[in-house]
């Protein structure tokens, strides 16, 4: 039986500083009660914007955030991406 967390959203991003290529995906997801709005954004530019797990092609250094929305409220996480 699949485990289905409830309540407010909880970011799970795989780690703070995030080491890729150029034009990799780069993504975050989401425990909660569903649905869960998500959005990544690079500074104030929304990059992509899904239900569930959103992802978007990276090309520059810098500090990534995912957001979470649902109907019990929001969590955010910030991580670094670094290009190799």
């Amino acid at each position: 039986m699949p485990y289905f967390s409830t309540g407010k959203p909880r970011i799970v991003i795989l780690s703070q500083v995030i080491r890729t290529v150029p034009d990799h995906y780069v993504w975050c997801s989401s425990d909660g009660t569903r649905p869960i709005n998500m959005s990544l954004m690079n500074s104030s530019a929304t990059l992509a914007e899904s239900v569930g797990t959103v992802k978007s092609r990276i090309y520059k250094d810098g500090n990534y955030t995912c957001h979470a929305t649902n109907e019990f409220g929001t969590d955010s996480k910030t991580f670094h991406v670094s290009l190799i």
